[in-house]
């Protein structure tokens, strides 16, 4: 019996020992990449066959507070926000409340003539034409979406819609607008309930810098060789919204 016994402690050990390399290798992977890009913390989350094989947090949450990250760290996450944007734009297109192909006219009010022939499916895409940012746009300045969307109205488009691809951070300010147009609610509410809530993703929220956030990480910016204090939006840009 004491060979089988030390043959299967063996076995036990060369699979702790290669759980524990692949995790290593993880881990240095994060950690010089962090150096590289001066990320001050980060959180990662790896799953397999829906079961997590992998949960860790990196370097710190808060700089000046000297904060760990930790899996539960609770992050900005910029325009990776658009992914729920199209989604909650695709749900109603999936309960037949809108059309991919209906023009943004049907929707948005006051339309110039060049944007007739936008639909939704062009906003989706990129693929609109319209300016990148709205000149009527203020970090410090709270305002209607659609306020924001009329001021790139006077503006030309920069190709005919359909021609191509180019970011536009107006199509989904205008997307947005579509989704509180027809539901009803702000677009705020209308994903926390039809997506968030449903999900049960409870640590998904627009961002708000005066609500008290648990976990929530501070941003930061590397400038002129260190880190600084990223700069706070009053505005909040559903192009860019969610924590």
């Amino acid at each position: 019996m004491l060979p089988r016994r030390i043959h299967i402690c063996a076995l036990a050990f060369l699979l702790i020992a290669s759980v524990t390399t692949r995790a290593d290798k993880i881990d240095d992977f994060v950690k010089a990449e962090m150096e590289k890009q001066h990320v001050p913390g980060v959180s990662i989350v790896v799953v397999k066959d829906m079961k997590i094989i992998k949960m860790a947090g990196y370097g710190l949450a808060n700089v000046e507070l000297n904060v760990p990250a930790k899996p539960e760290t609770v992050y900005k996450i910029g325009s990776v926000s658009k992914q729920f944007i199209a989604t909650g734009i695709m749900l109603l297109v999936q309960e037949g409340r809108i059309s991919l192909d209906d023009h943004v006219s049907k929707f948005l009010d006051g339309t110039p003539d060049t944007w007739k022939a936008i639909t939704v499916r062009h906003l989706l895409t990129h693929t609109s034409g319209i300016v990148r940012e709205a000149p009527g746009f203020d970090p410090l300045k709270i305002q209607n979406d659609a306020d924001v969307i009329k001021t790139a109205y006077s503006l030309p488009l920069r190709f005919s819609p359909g021609d191509k691809y180019e970011y536009c951070n107006v199509g989904y300010f205008s997307l947005a607008e579509i989704i509180r147009k027809v539901t009803g609610k702000s677009w705020a509410d209308y994903l926390n309930e039809s997506i968030f809530g449903r999900l049960q993703m409870n640590a998904t929220r627009t961002t708000s810098v005066t609500d008290l956030v648990l976990n929530r990480a501070s941003g930061y910016v590397w400038t002129k060789g260190k880190l600084q204090n990223a700069d706070s939006y009053f505005a909040l840009r559903p192009s860019g919204a969610f924590l």
